[in-house]
């Protein structure tokens, strides 16, 4: 799949795959095959090594507690719309999409440690809108996020580096269209994402591999066992693949967030389970999963929320 350098990105009805808005999903169908994650090694014939560990590692955490009620972010929301965080894998940096500038773009912010609260945020400028659901990669040197014709992406040399090197990932294949809402998986071989799927026009979720990072992703495939009524979007995987949060619409008419669990990446995502205390007679999506599995960030127009805001929840490791 070639790579097209992104330049001019034009807005077409909503950014990416679109947005739950929150409206009706429609009802998923059964999914295909699931795909195994990369080899061991990198494009470079490094081993990945433990902060790039891939999936099936060791499970961050073999029983969690429950999800505690979610705190909305106060210092980085804002009467504008605010949605899509992504956390990196220390904490110290949120990057979300808000229209708070007139269209939606990425906007980043941080914090000197993980229990403090989040700076004001920032403007990302050197990515163009429109732009949503950003996903930062395990070292913090990558960024996924929906565009305009697919999904976005690109590099920094630092932590404090600007963007650069932007281009155009996930083509559009005969079987789905628009995709959008991407998660890159720990070790960088796997992305998760939301399209539409030309047969049934219902948003679904999807898996794109590759075999060596660096090169460009494979046609995706329906990611399996990820199959609800009202349909299945914004989906994210705990950093040992073996947990998957994502957002659909039951028969209550608002939007939650669902939870599924499995024994390896080689195997299919169980039944799903709502995630009880994170549900609300609102509408709650656009989560992401923290790479242990305790810490959870999704957007939400919930009571306290000005429109649609970002809240995080916590739970414990039990065992």
């Amino acid at each position: 799949m070639s790579r097209a350098v992104l330049l001019g990105l034009v807005w077409v009805g909503v950014s990416g795959c679109g947005r739950l808005g929150f409206d009706g999903l429609g009802r998923g169908t059964d999914a295909a095959t699931s795909i195994s994650d990369g080899p061991a090694t990198g494009g470079d014939g490094m081993a990945r090594g433990e902060d790039a560990a891939g999936h099936d590692a060791a499970p961050a955490c073999e029983t969690f507690g429950a999800w505690s009620k979610p705190v909305r972010e106060v210092a980085v929301s804002s009467p504008s719309t605010d949605w899509g965080p992504s956390i990196s894998r220390d904490s110290l940096e949120l990057v979300f999409a808000s229209n708070r500038s007139g269209e939606f773009r990425i906007h980043r912010a941080s914090r000197a440690a993980r229990d403090q609260p989040w700076g004001a945020p920032d403007l990302v400028p050197e990515i163009p809108g429109p732009a949503q659901d950003p996903s930062l990669s395990a070292d913090g040197l990558e960024i996924y996020w929906g565009a305009s014709g697919g999904i976005g992406y690109a590099t920094r040399a630092s932590l404090a580096a600007a963007w650069t090197n932007l281009e155009m990932l996930v083509a559009d294949t005969a079987a789905y269209g628009g995709a959008g809402g991407p998660d890159i998986s720990r070790d960088g071989f796997s992305l998760v994402f939301t399209a539409t799927q030309r047969s049934d026009a219902l948003w679904h979720e999807y898996i794109s591999t590759r075999s060596t990072l660096g090169a460009p992703f494979g046609d995706g495939q329906l990611l399996a066992g990820v199959t609800s009524p009202g349909g299945d979007a914004f989906g994210s995987v705990r950093g040992d693949g073996l947990e998957v949060i994502y957002a659909n619409q039951p028969s209550s008419g608002a939007t939650d967030l669902f939870t599924a669990t499995r024994g390896s990446s080689a195997d299919p995502f169980g039944v799903a389970t709502a995630a009880l205390v994170l549900d609300s007679d609102a509408n709650d999506g656009d989560g992401d999963l923290s790479d242990d599995g305790r810490t959870l960030t999704f957007a939400s127009d919930r009571a306290g929320a000005d429109g649609q805001d970002i809240f995080t929840s916590t739970r414990s490791c039990e065992r």
